[in-house]
């Protein structure tokens, strides 16, 4: 009953404030419409339930409330101009640059771990380390055990790529698991803007070239680049297989199947609250954690 009441109380408060008779806000509303297209009502709803809640606690009259509306329908217009677009991405793999490489579009409303996710399935990296990317000497990390709060820099989760004004030629870097120091050259290859706001389906891999990396085995990847005959060979009287080490070259279908079934599990896996498991046991269930 309550929720009832509450819907119908917000979705008449809509419905009176996009009717507001002022040419200003009416034409900041059709901007709005505009540029968000079939999602203009849930878009604004939001806007006006932050407004209301704001209200409610402070006491605003109606002139007040509106003032508020009108100064949160600003920014959203300024913040979609940046928002509305998509970016072109040039990865490359530090020390075999000419030989491995990725290129993929991602829209600027996603954040810069999404960056981070797409480079990882771009390289069939399994995801389950800590990496960093770095932007003109600010460096944003994005931690698999959500122990980023640990770390002294901003997460890359709260970041939206459009927001760092990114153009083209601009360039970040990437350093993936710590141990093994995967590190991405990642330069921006153009800023598309488009008609509407873009979806999540905009994301797609292009051209690429090159192997996938080595899950921790860097010193073996690189090694097998100089003389691949003599690490198969060494790998073999091991009684290891070269192919466990993702020897297969890049390939764009496989890799944008990949990103359809992978990237929202990764994205979880890296950005879930969930504590990690050892920090939910005691010592005398296991002996030494150490």
């Amino acid at each position: 009953m309550f929720k009832d009441s509450l819907d119908t109380f917000i979705n008449q408060l809509v419905s009176d404030t996009l009717a507001y008779d002022d040419s200003y806000f009416q034409a900041n509303v059709t901007k709005l419409h505009k540029a968000i297209g079939d999602d203009f009502y849930a878009y604004f709803r939001h806007l006006v339930e932050f407004q209301t809640t704001r209200g409610i606690f402070e006491g605003f009259d109606d002139e007040e409330f509106m003032k508020g509306v009108k100064v949160l329908l600003s920014h959203q217009l300024r913040d979609i101009k940046v928002l509305n677009g998509l970016y072109s991405f040039r990865v490359e793999l530090v020390g075999h640059e000419e030989e491995c490489w990725r290129e993929f579009v991602i829209p600027g409303g996603m954040s810069l771990a999404d960056l981070g996710y797409m480079i990882l399935i771009a390289f069939n990296a399994d995801g389950s380390h800590l990496f960093d990317i770095t932007y003109r000497g600010d460096t944003y990390i994005c931690d698999a055990q959500d122990q980023y709060d640990d770390f002294d820099q901003p997460y890359a989760a709260d970041v939206q790529l459009a927001l760092l004004k990114l153009r083209k030629g601009s360039r970040l870097d990437m350093n993936y698991d710590y141990g093994e120091n995967w590190q991405f050259k990642i330069k921006v290859l153009n800023a598309h803007s488009v008609k509407h706001i873009t979806k999540d389906a905009d994301m797609s891999f292009g051209e690429g070239a090159g192997m996938n990396i080595w899950e921790d085995n860097h010193y073996d990847f690189d090694r097998y680049f100089i003389d691949p005959v003599g690490v198969k060979e060494e790998f073999e009287e091991n009684g290891w297989d070269v192919q466990e080490f993702a020897e297969d070259v890049y390939d764009k279908d496989q890799c944008n199947s990949d990103l359809l079934e992978n990237f929202y599990n990764m994205k979880t896996g890296y950005e879930s609250k969930e504590p990690n498991f050892f920090d939910e046991v005691e010592e005398d269930d296991f002996g030494p954690l150490n």
